[in-house]
């Protein structure tokens, strides 16, 4: 029995080991270049490390990594099959029709007329994939571990895709009735670059879209505020978070919406949660709630 049970912790200290091989290898690389190949390589080291740091799933990283040294090294890497993956199989048709979309937009021209925004919406769509399957077990048992980590990897990919296919992007919104006033409570998210509280053109689009949206209603009620990942002290991510949300108060005025409010959370609110001194760009965002009668 007792040799029974040390082959069995053989084993499994066997297949430990050999997670993660190619993680170490592939963090330390130094990737350069501007093209398609090498923004999707950045892209996957970065999900690499926050699936290492965050969620501690060296399995995960490790096919991550596999994915992003091939990248680098110029090979074609296409987005995951969400179907080859124990995802619900409620959820595969949208799946399918989002990389529908996405394929398109990479065949038409997409990797070289939009480079970094193809990479993102790839490695964005395969995160979705990843975080839907991320308990491992299949369909039916627990569903994903971190459901709100699928929420944001979705609506990541949504925000950026139609930069991919050339367009602009548009906001993330969810329109409920909220209690028995009829009132409509709408969400939108802009977001920012690195250490940045200056609004891209995509982001502008969106603020436009936000004030259009606003300017059809009824007594609108706008609240702003500001979020930002955990890299830096948190007293300067209060700062910044600040900043940004000053940012889209000022493009609010103007497009003709000057009577919002608005307010900064630093790091304290985090979209995905992850340790300290992580670059996570879902968390750096300003989020946008409208309110009409």
């Amino acid at each position: 029995m007792k040799n029974i049970s040390r082959l069995v912790a053989i084993v499994v200290f066997a297949g430990l080991a050999g997670c993660g091989l190619k993680v170490e290898p592939f963090l330390a690389m130094d990737i350069e270049g501007d093209n398609f190949n090498a923004y999707l390589a950045r892209e996957y080291q970065h999900r690499t490390s926050t699936e290492v740091d965050v969620d501690g799933n060296w399995t995960h990283a490790d096919k991550l990594a596999a994915r992003g040294v091939a990248a680098a090294a110029g090979d074609t890497i296409e987005p995951w099959v969400a179907s080859d993956y124990n995802v619900s199989t409620l959820d595969v048709p949208e799946f399918e029709k989002a990389r529908d979309r996405l394929m398109a937009a990479l065949n038409s021209g997409g990797r070289t007329q939009s480079p970094e925004a193809c990479a993102k919406a790839q490695v964005y769509y395969d995160g979705w994939v990843e975080q839907a399957h991320d308990n491992d077990w299949g369909e039916g048992l627990f569903g994903p571990v971190q459901p709100d980590y699928v929420v944001a990897e979705r609506t990541a990919f949504y925000e950026i895709l139609p930069i991919c296919e050339g367009g602009r992007a548009r906001a993330p919104m969810v329109s409920a009735p909220q209690g028995n006033d009829g009132s409509i409570i709408s969400n939108f998210t802009v977001y920012f670059g690195f250490n940045g509280s200056t609004l891209t053109s995509a982001a502008t689009a969106i603020v436009e879209e936000i004030a259009s949206f606003a300017g059809e209603l009824t007594n609108p009620k706008i609240v702003v505020r500001g979020h930002t990942d955990s890299s830096g002290s948190s007293a300067y991510n209060l700062a910044l978070s600040e900043r940004r949300t000053l940012a889209v108060l000022m493009a609010l005025r103007t497009y003709g919406s000057g009577d919002a409010s608005g307010t900064w959370a630093g790091e304290g609110e985090p979209a995905v949660p992850t340790a300290d001194n992580i670059r996570e760009p879902l968390n750096r965002r300003v989020q946008v709630t409208i309110k009409s009668e």
